[in-house]
């Protein structure tokens, strides 16, 4: 009887944990992010969209500085480097060192092209650049912003253990007869 119970709640929990996913390999930061560029022109705003994996989405926004104002028409470029500065992502493509937003706010990678993956556990850095506004040319400021991405505890590995331990103390109090009753 006992064992039967036990298998019962076992697939239960096997059950639960395929459908509440092993997919959340990966919590990073999650927090916006702002920083003013070297030379102070423009404050970078950067607002990380995560999903499963460790593939995320950058929001960057160019704001005037000390304000919330959008600044629009921004000459950029966003390189994504590990820990040893190996760089995993940069949106100058194609010959062109720099992109153009008119509207003062990206998104990176752009879409429809897949989310960036990020390959493993770090610290990783965000490296934004700008070289011009309202169409002149400036010397090239930056702004540096670090992301950790760290392992998740899958929440289906908590159905798991949940229902072993569930099923071990039920096992118990029915071999010793302790008066535990469901």
């Amino acid at each position: 009887m006992a064992r039967s119970i036990f298998l019962t709640l076992l697939l239960m929990a096997s059950i639960l944990g395929s459908i509440t996913g092993f997919s959340s390999a990966f919590a990073a930061d999650t927090d916006t992010m702002r920083s003013p560029t070297t030379g102070k022109s423009l404050d970078i705003l950067v607002e990380p969209e995560w999903s499963d994996g460790g593939q995320a989405r950058f929001k960057v926004t160019f704001l005037k500085p000390g304000t919330d104002t959008v600044q629009i028409h921004i000459d950029y470029n966003v390189v994504v480097k590990d820990t040893d500065g190996k760089e995993l992502f940069s949106t100058a493509q194609g010959g062109q060192a720099l992109q153009h937003t008119a509207e003062g706010i990206v998104t990176i990678p752009q879409v429809p092209t897949p989310p960036l993956m990020f390959p493993g556990n770090g610290r990783y850095d965000i490296e934004v650049s700008i070289s011009g506004i309202n169409f002149v040319p400036m010397n090239t400021e930056t702004a540096t912003f670090s992301v950790s991405v760290t392992p998740e505890f899958p929440i289906g590995s908590v159905g798991i253990i949940m229902a072993t331990l569930t099923g071990s103390i039920l096992i118990v109090s029915r071999k010793f007869n302790i008066g535990v009753r469901i």
